[in-house]
């Protein structure tokens, strides 16, 4: 399950042209937005603190300096282009901060100053700048608001995706559909929690969503595993039919100049019915009979291409049907390895 669960993740970044560097993205905007409030909020504090140092009467130089520097990382990651870049800048500022903080208290004893009294400056501060901050409350929550509903929406399309990838291998789509449409209606829940620009009703809508998605994953896996299985047994149908029709052709010629391929007839002939078992799994949507086929036919791929060396060592060969002989036992030694590979892969 938890291999279908990465591969229903991997899809909806990968089978559209939603891709994960988009939505991450659109998430950095909504956290640099974010940040924007909390440092215009602490930068206002940092002014406060820096205009009692001096009402002090005590030097403010160091203060101003690292105030400075807070603000050309807060500019960092205003410009970040990826999390880790944004991470990394947070890191720093939150570093200044503290210096900035053991600094002001330090210089605030020396200079006989009050904690209470520091702390009460940095309220009427915010106060005073209230309509800043607001002003910056408002621009995250226009960023945020946007920036969900288009994550939500490229989502969906990219689960959309997924559901026609798996529609396409002729999964009954009805319990799908059926979540997908409950996953879609929780649109108008998230738009409403945004506009109340309440961090508790988004959180409670994206809850919902997140638990939608769960059931989602949970009704379209067994359709995902068919999908996937369907497509190599699609793949391995079209490529042994083509290579049975090729070895027919083959043999009939060989026949057609006397020499004797009853035996390579005989492997043909259990081959057609192993690759008619194969057909029979895929149109019943039967996995573990698609496995046995799939070994089955990369046994006579096995047995062929001991005949087929028989039959030259046997010197009966001209010099162009033995070159084609010998093209067609690596074929179907490439072809015997792959299978090995995609057997594994039918669940």
């Amino acid at each position: 399950m938890k291999k279908v669960i990465l591969l229903i993740i991997v899809l909806l970044v990968c089978l559209t042209a939603v891709s994960a560097e988009t939505i991450q993205e659109k998430q950095l905007e909504i956290r640099q937005a974010s940040l924007d409030v909390l440092t215009k909020t602490l930068e206002i504090s940092m002014d406060a603190s820096i205009g009692y140092v001096n009402e002090l009467g005590g030097s403010t130089s160091e203060l101003d300096s690292l105030k400075s520097s807070f603000l050309s990382k807060r500019e960092d990651i205003r410009n970040a282009k990826d999390h880790a870049s944004l991470n990394s800048g947070i890191g720093e500022m939150a570093n200044i901060l503290k210096s900035f903080n053991t600094k002001a208290d330090a210089d605030i004893k020396a200079n006989g100053g009050n904690p209470l009294v520091w702390l009460a400056k940095i309220v009427a501060a915010a106060k005073e700048n209230e309509g800043a901050i607001n002003e910056k409350k408002d621009t995250y929550w226009e960023v945020k608001h946007e920036k969900t509903l288009e994550i939500f929406d490229e989502q969906m399309n990219a689960i959309n995706e997924v559901a026609k990838f798996i529609e396409d291998s002729g999964w009954d789509m009805a319990q799908i559909n059926g979540k997908i449409g409950q996953l879609s209606g929780l649109r108008n829940g998230l738009d409403n929690a945004l506009s109340s620009k309440n961090e508790i009703e988004v959180a409670k809508a994206q809850f919902q969503i997140v638990t939608a998605g769960a059931e989602l994953v949970a009704v379209g896996a067994p359709g995902l595993e068919w999908a996937y299985s369907a497509q190599t047994i699609a793949f391995w149908l079209d490529v042994a039919s083509n290579a049975l029709e090729g070895i027919d052709n083959m043999l009939t010629q060989f026949e057609g100049i006397g020499i004797d391929v009853s035996e390579l007839r005989m492997v043909y002939s259990r081959a057609t019915s192993d690759l008619n078992q194969l057909q029979n799994a895929y149109d019943t949507k039967n996995s573990a009979l698609a496995r046995d086929a799939l070994a089955k036919l990369q046994n006579d791929w096995v047995d062929f291409a001991a005949k087929l060396n028989e039959l030259i060592n046997s010197g009966k060969l001209t010099e162009g049907y033995q070159k084609q002989v010998e093209g067609i036992i690596s074929a179907l030694k490439s072809s015997q390895q792959q299978i090995s590979k995609d057997i594994g892969g039918i669940k």
